[in-house]
Parts: structure tokens; C-alpha cells; sequence
């Protein structure tokens, strides 16, 4: 928790003491791309409250769940597994009750197979005699759903004291933890998955080879190739693919073809889908040519060994079984389990195992039997468990505790295609569908019609669901519904206005302006968004100050990342964080990684507690301009990639002019600091984002470097407005300045008449990659009210998507923030400076986000200007960097 134990009047001072040192030492630098001096937030901070530290265990204070006590609670648990797994799952329960700070205890009993805890489930949910923790398949669940059997886990997942954390969640595959989630019962989260078994194909590597292929089959084409061949090399009807009959397999080909036996909306059978229809063809099409064959006198294991199988399919937990069988049948070939072959750009898995649930019991018990869920899906845990069940983990960091020694190459192999998941219905009527769907594959194999009997198969699974759930009334949640669950349960962002202060004018803001009519005529929230021109930064910065004391501040705010620093220390900003990773309202971890990461990191405040005050609309980024003509008439194939080859070319083309000219033009702003200290490998940050660091070893090697290039003659000062004209006159072979001046150096090349081709490319670097400084302005959710800031949040999301990315990078040519968005953009339209300078992006880096800065900054460039003048490296950086963390401690003095 951020406090604040130093009196206000004592921080303006400071800030005025900022504000009269910068205002003295202050230039113009050559590119707009920074926000000149912040002004010091004036509002009274309040003290926080010392807040109770709570028990371990508990009871929440707030939430859903406030109240609730878990301790001291006994959970039973109904499971299937025994012998080696009980005895193995026994051991583990133990330590949980010896260990757990809650008290818990849970007392697991073997309840036979899944068919016996069905019928004590059903008997229990009459009786109202039911355990606290159950095993059972998805379709079990809707079947307890329907008579109000189960819990919904998103009450505990979202919890803020009980659940799991964002990072927690994402380190569950995603398909294996969506499993659980009854789209036909409301989006209910029924199940959650303690382990995994997939569907794979069985291959002989050592017989692929023997006919001339090099490994197991990608493509169904290459699959289909391949086990003609065996079977043509057995000759006796046996050699290719054992064919799979039930509908697990049908739904694991239908995926690797592409499709799905589900609708979009998850709630019915779509088995007349074109990857089904295509699935069947090549299957038929090989049992017809003898190339797949029957085997229904036990599993496939046996024939495989035999080699009468190249070929066969089933689940992963069967790896321990047909190595006991190539054992037994003394075969040594070596043998593998691959990817379905599928049509995808990437394999599609089918996965599936059976869940944990909560039974509605008494919320003490629930909640205890959540803590011991979360507790066996750990890592850790998972480890064990996988050690002794030999399933799969469903979370990706559980391989770290996993000795993969210990297990078979086969099952190793196999982990590899844990990200790949999907799975089969969770829905009510899938048992009796999956006989259908047995029914129909060996139809077709018999030569059925495939479109006939896929459509016959989906109307009678839809039949059966519609039979099933009749009377069932699950009404589909309300767009922009407040959210049931969470740290945003409850806010309601439907129709609120809200104000966004910003900087655009001209054409960017009648640009601006259409998108924003766009979103509030369209967005399904009724949301306005009151989009209001405040003048520049300084005039934003004024008027958030102001707002800050009096109350009244906008919905949304532009500014820059030292902006958001003073108006965190008025508590006047939200953190974007809870947004952000809601479950409900946030962004998806794809979505997330979207994003350009140091864009997306540039938001985040290390001296603020990592609260994520700002968000990347666009970007600008520092680069090298270079006229490529010239640089051909001096023998030189390109643009240089290392700082010798930047000197080495600044040298010739100065010597080539005569003059004093020719050269590199100084840029002496902090931007330019920041680029070539990052440029030479590091950084003007501290290592925890808290202080400045300019005496590092990088920036004084880059200081060294362009003194000798002033020194030299090689580098020169142009201060007599933006260096564009003296690039276009050829007397500067490189400049180096904003991405937003590309348009800028277009104008003047036209203007001179200049017809060099020219272009833009990254600072030259000791590092194998470049290293970009980025920048630009943030857009900040003020402190307001609940409903207004998630509106913000909802409006933000909008704006950051790729497709209205694309469209405010054509109005302002800013970059985009997110990757995708290129594909969006039609490139033609687009200089080709800008279009190269894309491929930069990747490579970006930033300046401090630190609340002395804007002084920091006017001190940096002093300190530049010092260095060409003659003054010591050494000591004027070593200056240099303890003035500016000393600025950065009084800033910050009373802040924890």
C-alpha cells in the first residue's frame, strides 16, 4: 500500500522548486515528442487507514464470499481411483490435512467407477445427503446442474481473497480450464480439471523408415500415404491404420480437420459440419482401399506390437500399456505417439478427463472444498499427482517440478501438444450422443452416405439436448451485464457518459471525433464518450491538477508516463491492473500479448507499487534517417547497423562536403540520451525502475563516440529549428528524431526538390538486436466512480482494438501498440519509411516513467551539451545522475 506521511505544502514546494529549475535550465528540443515540465498535483492526500492484519484463513472482509469461514472444516470427497493411484492420491491428502493453516480436513473414499458416483450423486441430491467434493465427465455435471446439485466455481475462481490469481489462471491451458463452463446452464463454471488424458496417434518410427519416410505424418494426406504403404507391405489386410470407432475419435478428427461437433454458441451438435463430412471421406476412402482395417477383439496395443498396425489411435494414458505390449512381444522398434494429422496450421487436440465439483452443500464447506482444489491443482501438487497417475498436468509451470527422467519418451513427447487442446460437448445428452455418433461412423465405414447420416446424427443428438433441457430456462446474460463474480462484481458501465480530455486537433481530432461517434452509436454498453480538446499537455496537466482538489475530473485523460507519477501521489488515478486481468470485463492473455510488450510495460509505475496507471494508445519511436543515395556515392552498400559503421559513414560523407557539414546532426534532448545509451546495451534505469542510472558504462561509451565525432568533425549542431532542411539540402547525411516527423522530411525533400532516396532505420547498436526508444502518450483512468471508470476501461478496450487501431494510425500516423493491427492496414497507403520503420517495433525500450523526469530530462541535456563542450565524461554523467536521483527522492520523500 502507497502512503503518504509528508505534508502537502512541503511537496509544492518542491514541485515549485522543480518548476523554477527546469524553467532555467529548459530548451527546445529538436522533435516534439516529449511533454514539457509536469506541474505538481495540489490536492490534500489523505492518510490511510491502518488496516487489521487478517488471520490465515480467515474469514473475507468483502466480496461475495466475506464471512464465510473454511476452518476446521471436514470435506469428503467421492473419487474413482484406486490400487497405486488411490494409495498415491492417499499419501498426498495426508500431508494437505497435516499441513493446511486451515484446519481442513478432507477424507477421500473410493466410490467405485463414474457410473457408480452418478447414481450416489443422484440419490444424494434427493436425499440432500451429498459430499463436499466429487469427480465425474461434463455431461455429468449438467445432469446435477439441472436439479440445482452444484456450485458455480466462478464464485471462487474470481474471488479477491480466495481465488486464483490472473497469473495463476493463465498458467492453465485454456481449453482444459473453459472444460468445466456449461454454456447451456448460463456460463456456470461446474468442473474444474485436476489432470488431462488426449487423443493421439500411435506411430512404428522404425517401420515409417523402413519405407522411406523420415517420420510420423503431419497432414491427413501424408497419413493416409503412409498407411497404404504398410498395408500394401503386410498384404494380408492388416499393416495401416486400426480404425477408432467411437465418438471420441470422430470429434479428435473433426478438429484436426478444422471444425467442431459443437455450435458457435456451445449449447448443440454440429456433426454435419464440412471437417466432419471431410474426416469420413478419408477414413472411408481408406478402409475401402484396405489401407485401415477393424480390430474389435480388445485394444489395438497388441497389433501394434505385432506390427500389424503402423498406425493407431487412442489416449494418452494408454502409453504405459502398449509399452508393455512392445515388451511383451519382444519388438524393439522404435515407436512414438504424434498429433492427430490434421489440416490446421497448428495440431487441434482432443482432450478430455474427468472434473472435480463442489456439490451444494453449506457455503463453510464449499469454500473449504475450493481451498483444497486450488491446493491439489498446484504446480507442485500436479507434479506429484502426475507422478503417480501418470495423467497429464493442466498447467504449463507444472514441468517445472516435473523429473522428465522419470517418464516415457512417449509421454514427453506428448506434453509438448498440452497447449493444442480442445474438447468434446459438455452437454446433458452427450452420453446417448456419443452412441449415436459410434452408430453413424460405422455406418459410413459400411458405406452409408456421409451427408446423410452426419445430418441424421446431429438432428438426433439436438433431439435428445432439447429433450433433456426441456423446461429449462437459462436466459442469456444481458450485453454489458454487471459481472456476477470478482473485483468488478457489480459495476454497472451501461449507459454512463464520460468525459475524455485529450490533446488532438486538426485533422487528428475530426478523426477522432468519428470514431468516437462511431463507438457510442454502436457499442452494446450505451456508453458516450464526450471526446473534448484541452489544449497541449501543459494545459492538461493544469486542469487535471485543478480537477484533482475541486473533484471534477474526466472519465479519461491523455498524458505522459511522469504525468501519471504526479497525479498518483493525489490518489488521483485508477490502476488499470483489475481491468485489465478481469475475468469478465479484461483482455484475454492472447489480447494481452498482443501488445508490444515494453508498450504495454511503459504504463507501469515501479515507484508506485506496479500499479498500471497508463495505457498505450500509439507510439512514436526514436530513429536514424539516412539519405541511401548519398551513402552509395560514398561506396557504401547501406545504412549502418553498428555505431563504427554510423562514424565511419558520418566521417566520409563530412569530408565529402567540406564544410563543417555532411555529417550527423547532434541531438542533444534526453530522447536522444535514452537511444544511444540503450543503443550501446543499456539503460538510463535502474535495474527496479525507481532511480536513474547515467553513469552507466553504456551511455558514457556512447558519449565517447559522439564527441569524437564532434571533435572529428563529423557531427554538428543545427539549432536553428528542426534539422529536416539540412537533411534535405544534403548536409546532413543522418539525422536522428521522432517516427511522427517522417511526413515532416517528406515535405522538405519535395520542398528541395530533392530527389535521393532516403529512408529511416534503427539507432546503430553494439547489441545483436536493436534497441528502440519508444514513446508517446498514455491514456489514464482518473479516480471518478466505479460505474464511470469501468465505462473508461470498456471505451479503452475499443479504442486499443486492432481494427480501431488501424484506423487512428491512418488518421494520426502514430504506430500501433498491438501486432496484429497490421493486418489491418493497407501498407500502400503508408509511406515506405513508416512501413520499414514497423518492423522496428518488436525492439522497443522506454525512457524513465519517474516524477522527476521532465527535470531529469533538462538536466540530461545540459549534461550533453557539457560533453561537447569538453567537460569530463565521468564526472558530468556521475553529476548528472546524482542530481537527478536526488530530485527523484525529494519528489518522492514520504512515499512507502
Amino acid at each position: 500500500m502507497l502512503t503518504k506521511n509528508k505534508s502537502w505544502l512541503a511537496f509544492l514546494l518542491v514541485a515549485a522548486l522543480l518548476l523554477s529549475i527546469t524553467a532555467a535550465c529548459g530548451t527546445a528540443t529538436p522533435e516534439p515528442t516529449k511533454a514539457p515540465e509536469p506541474t505538481a498535483t495540489t490536492a490534500a492526500a489523505e492518510k490511510d487507514e491502518p488496516v487489521a492484519e487478517r488471520e490465515p484463513c480467515g474469514p473475507a472482509t468483502d466480496g461475495p464470499l466475506a464471512g464465510i469461514d473454511p476452518r476446521g472444516q471436514t470435506v469428503t470427497w467421492w473419487h474413482n481411483h484406486s490400487g497405486s493411484r488411490e494409495e498415491g492420491l492417499l499419501g498426498m491428502i495426508e500431508e494437505y490435512n497435516a499441513t493446511n493453516e486451515c484446519g481442513i480436513t478432507i477424507d477421500a473414499q473410493n466410490q467405485g467407477g463414474y457410473n457408480d458416483i452418478r447414481d450416489k450423486m443422484n440419490a444424494g441430491i434427493q436425499s440432500g445427503e451429498l459430499p463436499g467434493l466429487v469427480v465425474g465427465y461434463q455431461n455429468d455435471q449438467a445432469f446435477y446442474a439441472l436439479a440445482n446439485g452444484l456450485a458455480d466455481m466462478n464464485a471462487y475462481i474470481a474471488d479477491q481473497t480466495w481465488g486464483l490469481s490472473p497469473a495463476d489462471r493463465e498458467d492453465f491451458y485454456a481449453s482444459f480450464l473453459e472444460q468445466g463452463v456449461q454454456p447451456a446452464f448460463g456460463g456456470q463454471r461446474l468442473g474444474f480439471p485436476p489432470n488431462r488424458s488426449m487423443e493421439v496417434l500411435f506411430y512404428n518410427q522404425t517401420w515409417l523408415e523402413e519405407l522411406g519416410f523420415a517420420g510420423p505424418p503431419t497432414t491427413p494426406d501424408d497419413f493416409e500415404a503412409m498407411a497404404c504403404a504398410a498395408a500394401e507391405a503386410n498384404g494380408d489386410g492388416t499393416g495401416g491404420y486400426i480404425l477408432r470407432d467411437d465418438a471420441s475419435a470422430v470429434a479428435a478428427w473433426t478438429m484436426a480437420f478444422g471444425g467442431s461437433i459443437l455450435t458457435e454458441d456451445g449449447t448443440h451438435y454440429a456433426y454435419d459440419g464440412d471437417a466432419t463430412k471431410q474426416a469420413m471421406a478419408m477414413l472411408q476412402r481408406m478402409y475401402d482401399n484396405g489401407c485401415a482395417y477393424f480390430f474389435t477383439e480388445g485394444y489395438p496395443n497388441p497389433e501394434f506390437a505385432a506390427r500389424r498396425a503402423i498406425f493407431t489411435q487412442g489416449s494418452t494414458s494408454g502409453i504405459r500399456y502398449y509399452t508393455g505390449d512392445m515388451e511383451a512381444a519382444e519388438n524393439t522398434d522404435e515407436w512414438g505417439v504424434t498429433a492427430i494429422p490434421h489440416t490446421t496450421a497448428d495440431p487441434v487436440q482432443n482432450i478430455y478427463g474427468g472434473d472435480i465439483m463442489i456439490p451444494q452443500t453449506t457455503p463453510e464447506t464449499e469454500l473449504a472444498a475450493w481451498l483444497f482444489i486450488k491446493w491439489f491443482t498446484s504446480p507442485e501438487q500436479q507434479a506429484q499427482w502426475d507422478n503417480i497417475s501418470t495423467y497429464f498436468p493442466t498447467r504449463r509451470s507444472t514441468a517445472d517440478f516435473i523429473n522428465l527422467d522419470e517418464y516415457a519418451p512417449q509421454w514427453v513427447s506428448a506434453l509438448d501438444l498440452l497447449p493444442y487442446g480442445s474438447y468434446e460437448p459438455q452437454l446433458i445428452s452427450y452420453q446417448g450422443t456419443r452412441d449415436a455418433a459410434q452408430q453413424a461412423f460405422n455406418r459410413i465405414m459400411q458405406g452409408g452416405d456421409i451427408d446423410d447420416t452426419l445430418s441424421g446424427l446431429t438432428e438426433e443428438g439436438n433431439m435428445l439436448q432439447d429433450e433433456l433441457m426441456e423446461g429449462v430456462d437459462v436466459s442469456a446474460a444481458e450485453p454489458c451485464a454487471p459481472a456476477k463474480y470478482g473485483p468488478l462484481a457489480g459495476v454497472d458501465p451501461r449507459g454512463v457518459t464520460v468525459t475524455w480530455w485529450h490533446n488532438h486537433s486538426g485533422s487528428r481530432e475530426e478523426g477522432l471525433l468519428g470514431m468516437v461517434e462511431d463507438f457510442n452509436a454502436t457499442n452494446e454498453c450505451g456508453i458516450t464518450i464526450d471526446a473534448q480538446n484541452q489544449g497541449g499537455y501543459n494545459d492538461i496537466r493544469d486542469k487535471m491538477n485543478a480537477g484533482i482538489q475541486t473533484g471534477e475530473l474526466p472519465g479519461l485523460v491523455v498524458g505522459y508516463q511522469n504525468d501519471q507519477a504526479f497525479y498518483a501521489l493525489a490518489n488521483g488515478l485508477a490502476d488499470m491492473d483489475p481491468y485489465l486481468y478481469d475475468p469478465d470485463w479484461g483482455l484475454t492473455k492472447e489480447q494481452r500479448e498482443d501488445f508490444y510488450a515494453s508498450f504495454l510495460e511503459q504504463g507501469v509505475q515501479p515507484a508506485f507499487g506496479n500499479q498500471r496507471l497508463g495505457f498505450p494508445p500509439n507510439r512514436s519511436m526514436e530513429v536514424l534517417f539516412y539519405n541511401q543515395t548519398w551513402l552509395e556515392e560514398l561506396g557504401f552498400a547501406g545504412p549502418p547497423t553498428t555505431p563504427d559503421d554510423f562514424e565511419a559513414m558520418a566521417c566520409a560523407a563530412a569530408e565529402a562536403n567540406g564544410d563543417g557539414t555532411g555529417g550527423y546532426i547532434l541531438r542533444d534532448d534526453a530522447s536522444a540520451v535514452a537511444a544511444w545509451t540503450m543503443a550501446f546495451g543499456g539503460g538510463i534505469l535502474t535495474e527496479d525502475g525507481t532511480g536513474y542510472a547515467y553513469d552507466g558504462e553504456a551511455t558514457k561509451q556512447a558519449m565517447e563516440m559522439l564527441k569524437g565525432m564532434y571533435d572529428d568533425g563529423c557531427a554538428y549542431f543545427f539549432t536553428e529549428g528542426y534539422p529536416n532542411p539540412e537533411f534535405a539540402a544534403r548536409r546532413a547525411i543522418f539525422t536522428q528524431g521522432s517516427t511522427s516527423g517522417i511526413r515532416y522530411y517528406a515535405g522538405d525533400m519535395e520542398a528541395a526538390e530533392n530527389t535521393d532516396e532516403w529512408g529511416v532505420t534503427a539507432i546503430p547498436h553494439t547489441t545483436a538486436d536493436p534497441v528502440q526508444n519508444i514513446y508517446g502518450g498514455d491514456i489514464m483512468i482518473p479516480q471518478t466512480t466505479p460505474d464511470t471508470q469501468l465505462a473508461a476501461w470498456v471505451f479503452l478496450k475499443w479504442f486499443t482494438s486492432p481494427e480501431q487501431q488501424a484506423k487512428w494510425d491512418d488518421i494520426s500516423t502514430y504506430f500501433p501498440t498491438r501486432r496484429s493491427t497490421a493486418d489491418f492496414i493497407n501498407l500502400d497507403e503508408y509511406a515506405p519509411q513508416w512501413v520499414s520503420a514497423l518492423d522496428l517495433l518488436p525492439y522497443g525500450s522506454y525512457e524513465p516513467q519517474l516524477i522527476s523526469y521532465q527535470f531529469g530530462r533538462d538536466a540530461a541535456q545540459k549534461a550533453f551539451n557539457e560533453i561537447m563542450q569538453g567537460a569530463d565524461i565521468d564526472e558530468t554523467l556521475a553529476d548528472l545522475n546524482e542530481e537527478a536521483n536526488t530530485m527523484q527522492a525529494e519528489l518522492m520523500e514520504g512515499v512507502e
